[in-house]
This record gives C-alpha cells, structure tokens and sequence, in this order.
C-alpha cells in the first residue's frame, strides 16, 4: 500500500508540475503579444526621437544627431578615452606628426586632422562628423570654427571630483 501512495505522490508532483510549466508559458506568450502591439505603436515615436538626441556635458545641452557613427576626437583627453572604451573615432589629432605610440593600436585607422593647437578644419570637415569631440583648451575663434562644422563639445581636461 506504501508503494502505491508514492507512486500516486510523485505522479501527482508531476502533473502540478507539468501544469505550473504550461501556465508560465502561456502568460510568456501573452507578454509576447502584448509586447508586440505596444512596439508596433511606439516605433513611429522612436522614428521620430532618433531624429536628435540632447546630452548634458559639465552643465551644458548639446543636440547630436540620433544616431552617432563618425566621432572625431579633436583632443588628447577625447583620445584617450576612446582608446580606453574602445570606440573608433574616424579622425583624431598629430602629435608631432602621428598618432601618440601609446593610443597608435587602439586608434589605428583614423585620419589625422591636424594639431591639439588648432585642427585643421578641412580634414574634419571631410570627415563628415556627427560630433566633435574638442577640448575645454580651445580658444574662442577655434571652438567657433569647429561648432560651423559640426557639434563641438569641449572636453574637460579638468579632473571632477563627486565628492567636494
């Protein structure tokens, strides 16, 4: 009689089982759907935002296109930053003629586009950027030229601390 009431004891654990299983499926399936109704709706507002994006930078509002494909890192700072995070800049700043040794591996293939004193505008605007990334150094008459080319955000070389 013992074995008979844990054969009824696993067979039913079974079954319960089986029965919690489909019963995920079937609110996974109704997500699925819901999901896709909301997304059909919702692309046509995503179209229309990708258009422009905003980003706040040390205080300030820039509007970049929506989507960022052709960086150019017009700084050291930007430079190394990208090298770090692994991002590609499709041009970047001569020192002395090349690409610094310690960045020439991570930013191999980027067009050269002059010096950190003053980038030669021709070569970026060549480039075709959808943002530049300049330095916070620049003086007026340079950001000015770089900002007729393209959104020119003026990266800190000024370390900022959290905690004050």
């Amino acid at each position: 009689m013992k074995r008979y009431w844990a054969f009824d004891a696993t067979a039913l654990l079974v079954f319960a089982l089986a029965g919690c299983g489909e019963k995920e499926k079937t609110s996974t399936e109704t997500k699925e759907n819901v999901v896709e109704e909301t997304s059909g709706e919702s692309k046509a507002a995503e179209k229309e935002a990708a258009k422009e994006q905003s980003i706040t930078y040390l205080g300030n509002e820039y509007v970049l296109p929506g989507k960022v494909e052709n960086i150019v890192a017009a700084s050291l700072e930007s430079m190394e930053d990208a090298a770090i995070l692994g991002i590609k800049p499709t041009g970047v700043l001569s020192i002395a003629g090349d690409i610094p040794t310690y960045l020439k591996t991570e930013l191999e293939g980027a067009t050269l586009i002059g010096d950190k004193r003053e980038p030669n505008n021709e070569a970026i605007l060549g480039l075709d950027p959808d943002v530049i990334l300049g330095s916070s150094k620049y003086t007026e008459e340079v950001a000015a030229k770089l900002n007729k080319i393209q959104t020119m955000i003026p990266y800190s070389h000024i370390f900022y601390s959290r905690n004050k």
